[in-house]
């Protein structure tokens, strides 16, 4: 059987298994603080029962010192044992047979050998076999050394991960011989002259306890302070974030960094008509590095998605990353206008515009109001320049007049029509009607309606091959309206002069119906509003005034904008019978009426 060996010594037990043993009272129902929150609550071990808190100090025992299951008490053997004693009569023997017999000549050479080998001499033939026999057994160990630690470093790694940065830069070894060891317990064994500490009082133990819970309210008073101290330095920057989150939630379309100038972009050999390549990325320099800057700005755009794409490229806003207090936007490219519609009469010397439903904002206001306003801006400046080229084709006959701020039409002698781009700090005289107000809400759809229709051209082909295509006529924005301002007019003259010339008989009376070919009226207005509709397929704005003597129908007149008059007199005596129907001019219906009401009267 073999010897089970142990050796007892004295350890220091685990400062917690004093405590455990020691504490009596209400100090032994001390829990262990686990954790703080953020609110103060505190997070506290459970307490352990009997048999729990025994099974865990048997545990630490074991790992300490052994687990001793396993081992009985007639296994063990007594380390100092002697030898087994012989008998004393054979000892007795031996010892007279010792000092009997003399030492021979062998024996006294071997103990003068064994007392000269004593000194720590030895002869130079003797030295170098030895020398190199325990240099050849060096060299062997060391083979087996490396040997086993190959081994020992292949078994390790193939308990590890391939991707281990450690086993990657060794080259000679699987591990660093200097990393392998055995672990072992460290125990502090005091010495044998030292006294066990003397075990604290109720006293020293309560004001322990006081001093730990006083450095943790210190410590929860930190982290407090600490968190307050961040609220209030991270509060521009959560502004900043939460407003630019809001702007994205509306729709307005962001991109970090700032837009790049042509001879910073990549690539504007190759792609030229890429007008976007390149668009808020960080610029390389010429020794390779970035510049970062404006990396944490934004560029917001508010130009309407419908618009070119040379529209969108000015209709941008910054928002710098800047700690100073201040506006939050900023518009580079921005005119600060809005587009007035006026009416001019200079005989009665009244001025009615259109109302303005936008005020002056100031920097504090809602960043989706400012984006908005601003968009209308674009949508009144664009505007603006399409009317000033149009202007030519719609007076051409009364003289126009044209500056940088102002478009002015003459309808007739007397009355004029303005388009003004005004301030926004500027009040303009007049009074606000509806009919103004009405002919710049369509002038305005009329334009985005002309975008739309670009936008879906573009869906068809790609971007790059729709630039290289020559540039198409522009939409005549105002040329459906003015043919209404023009077939209104005429229906003036034309009531001005059958009023005139119906005055002089008692018994004639006229029927008015002039619009009486439009029979949806919203479809009419959708149609023109649409500028993919061609000018022959928009319902025609026209309709038809009969003219009746008594009971008898004397003419019916069939009209169609802008000034198309047809005339037909169905009692009219001609060489064919009776009946005509022919084209009239407005100047020359007068003497065919007075004609027609005369003839009646007489029979």
């Amino acid at each position: 059987m073999t010897d089970v060996r142990l050796r007892v010594g004295r350890v220091r037990a685990p400062d917690s298994v004093l405590d455990a043993s020691g504490g009596s009272g209400s100090l032994s129902q001390e829990r262990t603080l686990l954790d703080i929150q953020a609110d103060g609550h505190r997070i506290i071990a459970p307490t352990l029962s009997f048999h729990d808190h025994e099974r865990a100090r048997r545990m630490r025992l074991w790992a300490e010192r052994g687990d001793f299951r396993l081992i009985h008490a007639d296994d063990l053997d007594d380390v100092d044992r002697k030898a087994p004693q012989i008998d004393a009569v054979e000892a007795l023997r031996a010892v007279y047979q010792d000092h009997a017999q003399p030492p021979t000549s062998e024996q006294a050479e071997a103990q003068a050998s064994a007392s000269s080998a004593r000194l720590g001499t030895i002869a130079e033939s003797e030295f170098v076999p030895l020398r190199d026999n325990l240099l050849h057994q060096l060299e062997v160990s060391l083979f087996h050394a490396e040997q086993a630690q190959n081994l020992l470093g292949m078994l390790i790694q193939n308990t590890r991960s391939d991707t281990s940065s450690v086993l990657a830069a060794q080259s000679e070894y699987f591990l660093d011989p200097h990393a392998l060891s055995l672990s072992a317990l460290e125990r502090a064994i005091p010495e044998e002259s030292n006294a066990p500490p003397r075990p604290l009082s109720v006293s020293e133990q309560k004001l322990i306890l006081q001093e730990k819970h006083a450095s943790i309210r210190n410590a929860a008073q930190i982290l407090v302070h600490g968190a307050d101290e961040m609220e209030q330095c991270l509060e521009s920057e959560r502004s900043r974030w939460h407003g630019l989150q809001k702007i994205q939630r509306r729709g307005w379309k962001l991109t970090p960094g700032r837009p790049l100038v042509d001879i910073e972009r990549f690539d504007t050999q190759t792609v030229k008509h890429d007008v976007l390549q390149g668009f808020g990325v960080p610029i390389v320099q010429g020794n390779g590095s970035i510049k970062e800057e404006g990396a944490r700005d934004a560029w917001i755009g508010y130009g309407p998605s419908e618009a070119p794409i040379s529209v969108l490229q000015r209709t941008l806003a910054y928002w710098a990353d800047a700690p100073t207090p201040g506006p939050h936007l900023a518009f580079p490219d921005r005119t600060w206008r809005r587009l007035q519609v006026e009416f001019h009469d200079h005989a009665s010397k009244q001025i009615w515009k259109s109302e303005s439903t936008r005020e002056t904002r100031s920097d504090d206001a809602d960043l989706d109001a400012q984006l908005y306003d601003a968009q209308l801006d674009v949508v009144d400046a664009e505007l603006f320049r399409e009317l000033t080229v149009q202007s030519g084709t719609l007076s051409p006959v009364l003289a126009r007049t044209i500056s940088d701020h102002c478009i002015s039409l003459p309808l007739s002698s007397t009355l004029e029509m303005r388009f003004v781009l005004v301030p926004y700090d500027e009040l303009s005289p007049g009074e606000e009607s509806p009919w103004p107000t009405l002919l710049l809400h369509v002038l305005r759809l009329r334009m985005l309606r002309g975008w739309t229709v670009r936008i879906r051209a573009m869906w068809d082909k790609r971007a790059a091959s729709i630039a290289l295509h020559p540039p198409k006529v522009r939409f005549a924005l105002m040329a459906p309206l003015w043919e209404l301002y023009e077939y209104t007019l005429f229906l003036s003259r034309l009531r001005a002069i059958l009023d005139q010339t119906l005055s002089g008989f008692d018994n004639a009376r006229t029927l008015w119906e002039p619009y009486g070919a439009i029979h949806d009226v919203h479809q009419w207005i959708s149609h023109l509003l649409d500028l993919s509709t061609s000018n022959d397929d928009l319902i025609p704005v026209g309709g038809s005034i009969w003219i009746y003597y008594g009971s008898v129908m004397i003419a019916h007149l069939s009209l169609r904008a802008p000034s198309h008059m047809l005339a037909h007199f169905p009692h009219h005596a001609t060489s064919h019978g009776t009946g005509v129907r022919m084209s009239v001019e407005l100047e020359s219906l007068a003497p065919f009426l007075v004609s027609e009401c005369s003839a009646l009267a007489s029979a």
